[in-house]
């Protein structure tokens, strides 16, 4: 079940390893219960959840209880990046619960790919996306309302430039749109000063190189712009 240590893993590698083929994730963030999608986008990724799946079927005799696991994977150059749609309340039961999916994915994870502990620090960034309408309903302490008042400024600022990008990208630079775009791309989006919500900050240089909570209404714009053009 596990991958050649001495070489670099890939996600072929481990579609092939359980004969799964490529989701999406816009696919991987539909929630069944609400007929919803929490992505619209097209990005191919593997379904983590099914590779859990496929795991547990080569064991022995199984798991005495079955793990719970995130449900994305997919890589960009050597950075490997989990991601976990939440489009319901997360209270402090379900807060444990994405902490025991963090857990149960990661060791899954460094077992098929033959590795150890000091990888996923250094390669794997961690993704929550999340429900900004279900907050009200019901939120965890560990949500800190201030840090994300702050942070949901930044994501406005993000989404004024994706929006004028799209509108300008066939306009000449002399036009009025164009050039508000041109002054919109130098609002500053520091991305690593965003606050990880859900007390997830603490796996942040433990067993992770980056923690990531973001809202549903924002991730395609932050994914687009910080992720895949990285």
């Amino acid at each position: 079940m596990e991958i050649d240590s001495t070489k670099q893993p890939d996600e072929k590698t481990i579609l092939d390893t359980f004969g799964l083929e490529y989701s999406t994730l816009r696919e991987t963030s539909r929630d069944g219960s609400k007929h919803e999608e929490m992505s619209f986008l097209e990005k191919q990724v593997i379904n983590f959840d099914k590779v859990k799946s496929y795991y547990l079927s080569r064991l022995d005799k199984g798991p005495c209880k079955m793990p719970l696991s995130n449900d994305a994977l997919f890589q960009i150059g050597d950075t490997w990046y989990f991601v976990e749609f939440k489009n319901g309340v997360i209270d402090t039961e379900e807060n444990i619960g994405i902490v025991n999916k963090i857990y149960n994915s990661l060791f899954i994870f460094l077992e098929i790919i033959n590795k150890h502990i000091d990888y996923s620090r250094n390669n794997i960034v961690y993704i929550l996306v999340f429900n900004e309408d279900c907050l009200k309903k019901g939120i965890t302490p560990n949500f800190k309302v201030n840090e994300y008042l702050k942070d949901k400024k930044k994501y406005e600022s993000l989404r004024l430039v994706e929006e004028n990008k799209l509108a300008c990208d066939e306009i000449n630079p002399s036009n009025y749109r164009a050039a508000l775009f041109t002054s919109l791309q130098n609002i500053k989006f520091d991305s690593s000063s965003l606050t990880a919500q859900f007390d997830l900050a603490r796996f942040e240089r433990f067993i992770f190189k980056k923690v990531y909570t973001i809202p549903k209404y924002a991730f395609d714009n932050f994914f687009n712009r910080y992720i895949l053009n990285k």
